[in-house]
């Protein structure tokens, strides 16, 4: 299996929590298109409780037609 983060998601939440030992055991740190950017606006427009990083990684999933893993 391989897991894959958006870089906001990376940098605001999980640099400096263990990142590195993540990137080490093979966590990939991915970069929305313009396209994923405006998607991750939308749906933070419409969930005003969605945060930036949760939005982000949930355009990239859909963009890329990955299962979105929460916690």
């Amino acid at each position: 299996m391989e897991l894959a983060v958006p870089d906001i998601l990376y940098r605001r939440e999980l640099k400096e929590f263990g990142g590195d030992a993540l990137l080490a055991r093979g966590l990939r740190i991915e970069e929305l298109s313009d396209e994923g950017v405006e998607r991750a606006q939308g749906f933070r427009r419409a969930r005003a409780g969605l945060s930036v990083p949760d939005s982000f990684a949930l355009a990239l999933a859909l963009g890329q037609n990955w299962t979105l893993l929460t916690g």
